[in-house]
């Protein structure tokens, strides 16, 4: 949500005019003698300009939150049913109509009753600091993760010859010749798991690829005669026989 002005001080809150009785409450926000003093659209919306009583001029936002009613300008900028976006300008500050003095008065209309605009312009910039708390959380764990897959496999390399580390369905299935055995091997470990026994079935057989086509994991690989193999699994875990690929 974008601030009305580019400095808010408030002189006379939703609550005073709540209390005294006022049939448009909102916000009033000093400004500037200078009647060219901008306002600012707080939300995307559509504009519409009035003029009332005793030579006041007012606009309209309608936007996603409600009608945002910008008080006293001193002029209007766009005509109506122009299509603002959130920090554009929506008029000039002034005091026209029956005011003591150059001011602002910021009300929100929703569903055809007055709230208190600074609950919604104070709730979006809470929103906002909140956002860039979580993309920073965000990006410490993305890095948390890289360190620990990283991790992982150096661990791998310890065990294997040309490891492949493969994730599926947060069960990682781990490839390569076993340097005790010297034999090609696959197994696997779910998530926060130990991992399983050695499968040796393609023992034979070198160069083993893992690769996932719609949802499905396969394994191939070259026997000795240089015939292809190959076979799959739904999970990771229990695995289909090893055939010939045609």
């Amino acid at each position: 949500m974008n601030k009305p002005l580019a400095e808010l001080e408030e002189t006379y809150s939703y609550q005073q005019h709540v209390d005294s009785g006022s049939l448009y409450p909102g916000i009033d926000y000093k400004t500037l003698p200078d009647i060219t003093q901008p306002c600012f659209a707080v939300e995307d919306g559509t504009v519409r300009n009035y003029y009332g009583k005793d030579g006041l001029l007012y606009s309209v936002l309608t936007g996603i939150t409600g009608e945002w009613f910008y008080v006293h300008l001193s002029g209007f900028i766009h005509p109506d049913g122009a299509q603002l976006k959130a920090g554009d300008n929506v008029g000039y500050c002034g005091e026209s109509g029956n005011t003591e003095g150059p001011h602002l008065h910021l009300g929100l209309r929703i569903n055809g009753v007055y709230v208190d605009p600074g609950l919604y312009l104070d709730y979006n910039e809470d929103m906002e600091e909140t956002n860039k708390i979580l993309k920073e959380i965000n990006k410490t764990l993305i890095a948390l993760q890289d360190s620990v897959q990283k991790y992982r496999m150096l661990e791998v390399s310890k065990e294997l010859v040309d490891p492949e580390l493969y994730v599926f369905k947060e069960v990682e299935i781990e490839t390569g010749v076993v340097k005790s055995d010297q034999l090609v091997g696959t197994r696997y470990r779910t998530k926060d798991g130990d991992w399983s026994e050695w499968d040796m079935s393609g023992a034979s057989y070198g160069n083993v690829r893992t690769y996932e086509v719609n949802k499905i994991l396969y394994q191939e690989c070259i026997g000795t005669s240089g015939d292809r193999y190959i076979r799959k699994s739904e999970d990771g875990m229990k695995w289909s026989k090893w055939e010939l690929s045609v």
